[in-house]
């Protein structure tokens, strides 16, 4: 098991938001390299699972033990952890039905853990962080550098930290004006579980 980090202050912090006093993971599952970061507190850690030449039934249990093992660090009983999972896009053939394997089975699981559990429409995380929700992932890791000083080399981990800060956003909304195109995107975020999530 993960040891829980004692204090989030030791991982790079946000800049140009206020400190929001919320734990949030985002999670860009990927049957190759599923990216995985939290905001905690104002500052955020990041991680990928590779599965390398792992396949089939193997490689969903190994992403889902890393997946679970992941937020359950995150988690202490006095402070739930929200969970922000980009919904499915379009893939060719065999492939989304394996994708569609991989996202049900974590969904499932966070859910038996009661987990308040959020899905993000696709493109809205790139409307989110970049004002264009057809953006390409190079954009999204240049916009969290310029728009919150976090420098994030591998694409799969940038979409993660998106969707962490994002999430953040939404279930502590900050103090401040935020830019129209993040509030267009907050907007169609939806609760899939959690405390009272029938009414999403």
């Amino acid at each position: 098991m993960r040891e829980r980090p004692h204090r989030y202050s030791q991982y790079p912090k946000l800049t140009g938001l206020p400190e929001l006093p919320v734990v949030v993971v985002g999670m860009d599952l990927s049957l190759t390299s599923t990216g995985l970061a939290v905001y905690g507190h104002g500052h955020v850690y990041r991680e990928r699972i590779k599965t390398g030449d792992m396949r089939g039934l193997r490689r969903l249990f190994y992403i889902r033990k890393q997946v679970i093992e992941f937020v359950l660090a995150q988690t202490t009983f006095t402070e739930p952890v929200p969970i922000f999972i980009e919904g499915y896009a379009f893939a060719k053939g065999d492939r989304a039905h394996q994708i569609g394997e991989l996202g049900g089975i974590i969904r499932t699981d966070l859910a038996q853990f009661d987990f308040d559990v959020y899905t993000v429409p696709p493109g809205t995380l790139k409307k989110f962080v970049t004002a264009d929700g057809q953006a390409k992932k190079p954009k999204i890791v240049l916009q969290l550098y310029k728009r919150w000083g976090i420098e994030v080399d591998q694409e799969d981990e940038a979409d993660a930290v998106g969707l962490a800060i994002m999430g953040a956003i939404f279930v502590s909304p900050p103090g401040q004006c935020i830019p129209g195109h993040q509030v267009e995107a907050l907007g169609k975020v939806t609760k899939i579980w959690g405390t009272g999530w029938e009414k999403y």
